[in-house]
């Protein structure tokens, strides 16, 4: 129902780019909290198992990439009452396409019920996505998630920076959020973006039109913190 009360947390957390160990750890403390505070939904940055920026972590230590996957299989265990989203790179079986996704994983009871993939890749500046991970196509039912009788569509960073109407000059042909607005009453934003002069009064003015433009609620979880020589707002 609707009116029910929900609950969610907006873990916005500082991971240690490749320590995957420390990330795991980091989630299963905050989610072990959240089961015992009756939370329905608790939600971490984008890529957190990795950390960010990632650099040529994965392609350097590939098996880096295995070990995040036994970290996931773990924190599914501690995924009992409360529901998790969490961001990682999922390693890309097609041996055509760039080797991993940058991926978030929905895990509800212990299991991972949806796995929803970023489609715009950020390629300037200091991101350098589209070096390993591959665009994912628009999967309209695969980024909606209902808790409670609430359907929350899932973008991942980039994907909400690309509204046709409120940028003048858009670096893709797509727009996520217009895909799913539809059929969703808020859009949740994992994201691990780095902070500049100006940029988070452009992020928060883009987030508040892209709401009312849709009448949705907006969710917007950011890595917090620094690694090397990037800030997070």
């Amino acid at each position: 129902m609707k009116n029910e009360t929900l609950k969610i947390i907006m873990a916005q957390l500082n991971p240690i780019s490749g320590d995957v160990e420390y990330n795991k750890n980091k989630a299963i403390e905050a989610i072990k909290k959240a089961n015992e505070n009756d939370i329905d939904l608790i939600i971490f940055p984008e890529l957190f198992l990795l950390g960010y920026p990632m650099g040529d972590i994965l392609g350097r230590y590939p098996y880096i990439a295995n070990e995040i996957e036994k970290a996931l299989d773990e924190i599914k265990k501690y995924a009992t009452s409360t529901s998790v989203l969490i961001g990682y790179p999922e390693i890309n079986k097609d041996k055509f396409l760039k080797p991993y996704y940058n991926s978030i994983a929905f895990i509800r009871k212990g299991k991972i019920e949806k796995t929803i993939r970023k489609s715009l890749l950020p390629n300037y500046s200091e991101h350098n996505d589209y070096r390993y991970f591959e665009p994912y196509k628009i999967d309209k039912e695969n980024r909606i998630i209902n808790i409670k009788g609430i359907n929350f569509g899932v973008i991942i960073c980039e994907d909400g920076w690309n509204d046709f109407e409120f940028f003048d000059k858009n670096l893709y042909n797509i727009d996520p959020i217009s895909a799913i607005a539809d059929s969703i009453d808020c859009i949740i934003c994992p994201a691990s973006s780095c902070s500049r002069t100006k940029k988070e009064q452009l992020k928060h003015n883009m987030m508040k039109y892209c709401a009312k433009k849709y009448g949705v609620k907006y969710i917007y979880v950011n890595q917090t913190g620094s690694n090397d020589e990037l800030v997070y707002d």
